[in-house]
């Protein structure tokens, strides 16, 4: 499997957009599970060939498909194990929470998983991506056509104003009263309304993934001024890897400074 990472050229586009991740395998016998952990993005993903199935609770399967599928994936609090097989062709733009409706008047954001989601849930024209999976080998050509098509987008969706989740300051629900200048309840209902969970659950998501960037620059002690101690640490790790720290950085694939997933061997995974 083949993973490139690529960062919005656009600065505006930067604003919602974190990055476009291009996955691609010719090889038939590709059979892996890839475990995707709790994240503050979302991610729209294109196929070809391949349509993504939920079998249960956070548990994915890839299935042949002739022509293309699309999937979305939103706030999940444990991790997601996609089990991928044979040639796979993926495009993942993976949005700042709430960005995607700034693209698309439909309300996906509190959704965790949904498939087809080009086909039932968006307009016509958003089939037009699929045609920049053709384009996998020119990568650098297929990101400029996704670019110009989002911005397009952009352009002729009205909106509710951009909330900046990520940006915030903030370590407790407390902090955000300054950024919202509003009551925990509002700030919870605003959560609640636009993400699907509330304020204090995406603080400890956030702060889990700069833990795990932090862990893997191996400035550890940084990690735990993150927590309160260090059994704080362990605990709402396991919480969110189902692994310990030290079982994680060694399993962890890292794509141009961003954790992107863990691999494990499908007979070797007893998720199933």
């Amino acid at each position: 499997m083949q993973s490139n990472l690529y960062i919005p050229k656009n600065v505006e586009l930067r604003k919602y957009i974190q990055y476009f991740l291009i996955n691609y395998s010719s090889d038939k016998t590709y059979d892996k599970v890839h475990i995707s952990y709790p994240n503050t993005n979302h991610c729209l993903g294109l196929l070809k060939g391949q349509k993504l199935e939920r079998l249960r609770v956070n548990e994915y399967t890839f299935k042949s498909l002739n022509g293309f599928s699309s999937y979305w994936t939103g706030l999940y609090e444990s991790p997601m194990h996609k089990h991928m097989h044979g040639e796979v062709t993926e495009i993942c733009i993976n949005f700042e929470p709430g960005g995607f409706e700034l693209f698309s008047k439909t309300p996906l954001s509190a959704s965790i998983f949904e498939g087809d989601v080009i086909e039932d849930c968006l307009s016509p024209e958003w089939k037009t991506m699929y045609q920049y999976l053709n384009s996998v080998d020119d990568p650098h050509f297929l990101i400029d056509q996704l670019e110009t098509f989002l911005l397009r987008q952009l352009y002729l969706v009205k909106a509710e104003p951009f909330i900046p989740f990520n940006e915030f300051e903030a370590n407790n629900v407390d902090a955000l009263k300054s950024h919202f200048h509003s009551s925990y309840r509002t700030i919870h209902r605003t959560y609640s309304k636009r993400l699907g969970i509330g304020p204090k659950r995406f603080l400890a998501m956030r702060r889990f993934r700069k833990a795990i960037k932090t862990m893997t620059e191996d400035h550890f002690a940084d990690v735990l001024c993150l927590y309160a101690d260090q059994s704080h640490f362990i605990r709402e790790f396991k919480k969110y890897t189902l692994n310990t720290p030290s079982t994680f950085k060694n399993n962890a694939l890292w794509v141009n400074g961003t954790m992107i997933w863990s691999l494990v061997e499908n007979d070797k995974f007893s998720g199933y």
